[in-house]
């Protein structure tokens, strides 16, 4: 399996009510992604713990402006290498679900008319 062949598994229709089966789980897409957006404020925690133990003191949010940093995004600054200063915009971490399918790619077979139409080409140029 390779990376570029994972494409993302979102809560639109195609996938809303699929079903996601593994070896010792089942799990409705939907229902996953409902625990996901519930999980939100765990993961915040769980960031602000590791930053605050490397030093870094996170500015700990209400549990509605957490959520924000996992949908629409929060406001921030980011300072680049490109000497360009300060960069206003917003920011977010992005969790997504992914697949990749075993099978084979499908490669272009030759039609089942292609044989008929050479068989009639055959016919018509003898």
């Amino acid at each position: 399996m390779q990376d570029d062949k994972f494409q993302p598994i979102d809560s639109t229709i195609e996938y809303r009510d699929g079903v996601i089966s593994g070896k010792n789980f089942l799990c409705k897409v939907n229902d996953f992604f409902k625990t996901l957006e519930k999980s939100y404020n765990n993961l915040y925690n769980y960031l602000c713990n590791h930053f605050e133990n490397q030093g870094t003191i996170p500015k700990y949010l209400p549990e509605k402006e957490q959520t924000k940093l996992f949908t629409e995004g929060m406001e921030c600054e980011i300072l680049g290498i490109d000497g360009k200063g300060w960069k206003k915009g917003k920011f977010r971490i992005k969790v997504t679900l992914e697949f990749c399918p075993d099978e084979p790619e499908i490669t272009e077979s030759e039609s089942p008319l292609d044989e008929l139409r050479r068989q009639i080409s055959e016919a018509t140029s003898s």
